[in-house]
């Protein structure tokens, strides 16, 4: 089992984020086993729980996908499927601790289009609040731009 590695700082760009005020997690720390990691943190008073924790949970596994699983900094990271349980109220001002798992399939490595399951569990003084799965695919911005314009280039199916 390896170590616990020193804390790593999270960036906007990152954690695919435009604005600094947007980052909900600032740092996060593999712990012993390589698909295990922790994080502390703050949740804002502007948004609603669940909303809350989907997007710190997406903010986590990009960064986690970029500072410690090999996916480059200029790939993007389509999350494709979410995820959230809310288990107990939390507590506001209280900092939330999150437990992250995550696992990539490297099949593909050519291309870097990679399939990353993750479940993250947020604990506020020793109580789970609440648990979020996310899974996406990397895939360089070469190849995940022209599908994201084709993507939002097509009319909703659910016209009104």
């Amino acid at each position: 089992m390896g170590m616990t590695t020193a804390a790593k700082t999270i960036s906007p760009r990152l954690a695919h984020v435009e604005h600094e005020t947007d980052l909900l997690v600032h740092s996060v720390t593999r712990l012993g086993p390589a698909n295990a990691y922790v994080s502390v943190i703050a949740m804002p008073d502007d948004l609603s729980a669940d909303r809350a924790y989907l997007e710190a949970a997406q903010q986590l596994v990009r960064a986690i996908c970029h500072l410690f699983e090999g996916v480059p900094a200029d790939h993007g990271i389509a999350i494709y499927r979410t995820e959230v349980a809310l288990r107990s109220p939390a507590k506001e001002g209280v900092p939330l601790e999150a437990t992250i798992r995550l696992a990539i399939d490297r099949d593909n490595p050519r291309h870097f289009l990679w399939q990353c399951e993750s479940s993250i569990d947020f604990w506020q003084n020793n109580v789970r609040v609440a648990e979020v799965g996310v899974h996406c695919m990397t895939l360089p911005r070469t190849v995940g731009d022209p599908m994201m314009r084709r993507h939002h280039a097509r009319p909703s199916p659910i016209a009104a």
